[in-house]
């Protein structure tokens, strides 16, 4: 491909750069019309600072073909027809003699110049997409590698489902047992209870207390493989809460982190790459909570049929240690998943309307579109935003300013399956400041926005998520005008 088609693909800075190569003494329209006379040249053999060899006859030489082509040029365009252009070819040339006729190695200085930093920044963009392309490469086989290991702990949140059933069956079969074995040693009793003469007290009572022997075996048997039974579906659990522990890390602090970084750029100026997918991260939050939540009501199940049948293996309470693990991955899960799609302006001004879109990750899992939650903003100062963020049970004691309409419900989109909320009216009512500087209106002090809701999981967990306006620090400073 010729140099001249590369550089017609730059974008951006690069583009902008080429377009600043050009000028008077070397028109843009001239590179693009003669791109191939003007790179098929020997530029190379051309010293411009060389005036004592044959330099100047050969760059003498190159400025008469381009005068000449030119001409060409113009007795190709019919009369009527493309004049302007012909007007504006005539004038290059007449150009190119005034300033080049007698310095022909300033057009060789100037061309060689042009080229070279044509041909450096379509290097450098070719690097750029190299590297970007490497980077898609990679992000694809991350893609493919969660999605692969998302499927595994699928499959084995289904076998534990399994095992868990069979242990159930297993466990009323015993209760069964064990209420026919004290229905014979009920009978056993009654019998012995008989006077000595009863004819039929011997016998009867040798069977009842075979049978009594039988059941006591079956009951030994049925316990040590229910206990058996409990300790590898723990191992189950466990190795399934230590890779699914080592996925979500992986998802919330590596990719769910890249794109917040990707677009706190994006905020600044910069393109978000194709791969910094929203969509993809939702959908990896939604199957982790499919896997989490099946997870913590299995061990739930558990826990309950332990307590039908109290006997214990070890005394180790590992079933409570998984209990606390998991539902400490489900409460990690959600805070993560609470997040702005849509930032409000980076400067606000009071009484001016501005906007914003808080996104739940885990769409319709975990029934929260159900009944949806009120997401409230707040204003609060950098201080308490630190604070916040390094202790998130905290709760907002006070708040900085008042923000108008500063309350929405979530709302749920079936088709697309994200929850969100879209504030579109709020407004900086007043703001409160450390100093009054009297008619100052602009301040250097430094605010957060501050999102928050709160729900319920089932039964037993009450959730309370904040996000504020963070991007490649933990708090994203807002500057006020008031």
């Amino acid at each position: 491909m010729a140099l001249w088609d590369k550089v017609r693909e730059l974008e951006g800075n690069s583009l902008r750069q080429i377009q600043s190569l050009y000028g008077p003494n070397f028109p843009i329209q001239f590179r693009h019309y003669f791109a191939s006379l003007i790179e098929s040249q020997a530029w190379e053999r051309i010293d411009p600072d060389n005036v004592q060899g044959d330099e100047e006859a050969h760059a003498k030489y190159i400025l008469d073909l381009f005068l000449s082509e030119i001409n060409k040029e113009c007795d190709c365009l019919t009369e009527g027809k493309d004049f302007l252009q012909r007007l504006h070819l005539s004038e290059i040339a007449s150009h190119f003699k005034h300033v080049y006729g007698s310095a022909p190695l300033e057009l060789v200085r100037i061309v060689k110049k042009i080229l070279a930093i044509e041909s450096r920044l379509v290097q450098q963009d070719g690097n750029k997409m190299e590297s970007f392309n490497a980077a898609n490469a990679l992000h694809a086989k991350n893609s493919l590698r969660i999605n692969q290991e998302l499927d595994q702990l699928i499959t084995k949140t289904r076998d534990a489902e399994q095992e868990l059933r069979n242990l159930q069956s297993e466990q009323e079969y015993f209760v069964i047992k064990y209420q026919d074995n004290a229905r014979v040693l009920n009978e056993l009793q009654h019998y012995q209870q008989r006077p000595q003469t009863d004819p039929g007290r011997n016998q009867m009572e040798q069977s009842l207390i075979r049978k009594s022997q039988e059941f006591d075996k079956l009951l030994r048997t049925g316990k040590q493989k229910i206990l058996q039974m409990r300790m590898a579906l723990g191992s189950h659990h466990q190795d399934l809460l230590v890779r699914l522990s080592h996925l979500q890390k992986e998802i919330l602090n590596d990719q769910l982190s890249k794109w917040k970084r990707s677009q706190a750029l994006a905020y600044n100026g910069a393109l978000q790459r194709d791969n910094d997918n929203l969509d993809q991260l939702q959908h990896w939050c939604e199957r982790l909570a499919e896997i989490v939540w099946q997870s913590r009501q299995q061990i739930k199940r558990l826990q309950l049929q332990r307590a039908q049948l109290p006997f214990h293996a070890s005394a180790r309470d590992v079933l409570s240690e998984q209990d606390t693990t998991i539902t400490d991955l489900l409460l990690e899960l959600i805070a993560s998943a609470f997040v702005i799609e849509k930032q409000p302006p980076q400067v606000l001004k009071t009484q001016t309307r501005f906007g914003a879109t808080v996104r739940l990750l885990i769409g319709g899992k975990l029934n929260v579109h159900m009944n949806p939650p009120t997401v409230k903003a707040s204003i609060i100062s950098e201080a308490q935003a630190k604070t916040l963020n390094s202790d998130q049970r905290r709760s907002v004691s006070e708040v900085s300013g008042e923000i108008l309409n500063p309350e929405s419900v979530m709302e749920y989109h079936a088709q697309s399956g994200i929850l969100s909320v879209n504030f579109r009216n709020m407004s900086l009512r007043r703001i409160k400041r450390a100093d009054k500087r009297g008619a100052e209106c602009v301040t250097e002090e430094k605010f957060t926005i501050l999102f928050q809701a709160s729900f319920s999981l089932g039964h037993d967990i009450g959730v309370e998520v904040r996000v504020s306006i963070l991007m490649t620090s933990p708090m994203k400073s807002l500057m006020l005008l008031v």
